[in-house]
């Protein structure tokens, strides 16, 4: 079972991207509806202000779950930070290793640890899920 909760990326904000238009965007398309509207139908006012308030509203909610991802990796950043100095028991290619994790390392694909063992080697780049056991 795999669990690399710690540091993960939380969204793909590539994607995010390209799904959205910002607020000059809506406002050109916004006023580019303005000026080809039917003069014998014009729309009705209310219906424009609706659109508008309804693009806030989303702007407000991008805005919101973006802060809440920088506050989920800052929560995860500390959680991935008081490991260090813990003993551990760590599965590796080689099998069981004892020993406590010296340094936490942050990148765009997760966290990673490196522990020295009680046998005296140094190993870098274990995952969360790799850890079995954390000890005081």
């Amino acid at each position: 079972m795999s669990v690399d909760a710690i540091g993960s990326v939380l969204g793909n904000t590539e994607a995010e991207s390209s799904n959205s238009i910002s607020q000059e965007e809506f406002l050109r398309l916004f006023l580019a509806q303005l000026q080809f509207q039917d003069p014998m139908e014009p729309l009705d006012n209310s219906e424009f202000l609706a659109q508008l308030a309804q693009f806030s509203s989303i702007e407000q909610n991008r805005q919101n779950g973006l802060q809440l991802e920088n506050i989920a990796r800052l929560n995860s950043s500390y959680q991935a930070s008081e490991l260090l100095g813990r003993s551990v028991e760590v599965s590796s290619d080689s099998g069981s290793l004892f020993g406590s994790i010296s340094a936490v390392s942050f990148d765009g694909s997760g966290t990673t640890f490196t522990v020295n063992a009680t046998d005296g080697n140094v190993v870098s780049g274990l995952r969360l899920s790799q850890i079995r056991v954390i000890r005081q």
